[in-house]
C-alpha cells in the first residue's frame, strides 16, 4: 500500500479522495455513535476522517494520512487520544478528534484496549489488506456534502 512521505494530516477537498468506505462506532465514552470514512488519494494513501456525532461534540473533518497514524502505534506505550494529539496525527481545531479517531481504530480492529487504560495495536493486517481491495476495485462511496462540521 502506497504511504506518504508527510506524516501531517491533510485537508485535502474531498474530490481529490475516493472514499472506500463508511462506517459507524460508539464513542470511546459510549455516549454518542461516530461516522467515519476511510478513504485513498491519487496516490493511493489510505486516509480516514470523522464524519458525523449523535453527540454535541465537535470534531474536525480534516482527513488523517494512515502514515501518520501508524508509528504512533508502532510504539509499546499505551496509545491515547492524547497521544494521537501530540503525535501532531490531528490538527488542533477540536479536543474531541484524537478520541474519536482512536474510536474510529477500535472499531476498525485496529487497536485493543488495555486493562490499565489506553489502547495497543492490533494486527492490522486484514483491515490493510481489505483497504488495498477496495483501492484495487476502484471502489469510490459518494457521500453527500453536509454543511455542519459538528
Amino acid at each position: 500500500m502506497a504511504t506518504r512521505k508527510s506524516s501531517k494530516p491533510s485537508s485535502k477537498p474531498a474530490g481529490d479522495m475516493r472514499i472506500l468506505k463508511v462506517g459507524t462506532c460508539p464513542s470511546l465514552s459510549g455516549a454518542s455513535t461516530l461516522a467515519y470514512h476511510l478513504g485513498c488519494d491519487s496516490e493511493k494513501a489510505l486516509h480516514i476522517r470523522i464524519w458525523g456525532n449523535t453527540g454535541g461534540g465537535l470534531f474536525g473533518r480534516e482527513w488523517v494520512p494512515w502514515s501518520a497514524v501508524q508509528p504512533v502505534l508502532d510504539t509499546d506505550a499505551p496509545v491515547t487520544a492524547g497521544t494521537l494529539k501530540r503525535a501532531g496525527v490531528c490538527k488542533g481545531k477540536s479536543a474531541n478528534t484524537p478520541g474519536f479517531l482512536l474510536a474510529v481504530l477500535k472499531a476498525e480492529g485496529l487497536v485493543e484496549t488495555l486493562e490499565t487504560g489506553g489502547h495497543r495495536k492490533s494486527d492490522s493486517g486484514d483491515f490493510l489488506s481489505e483497504m488495498q481491495k477496495l483501492i484495487d476495485a476502484g471502489t469510490e462511496i459518494q457521500v453527500p456534502p453536509t454543511k455542519a462540521t459538528r
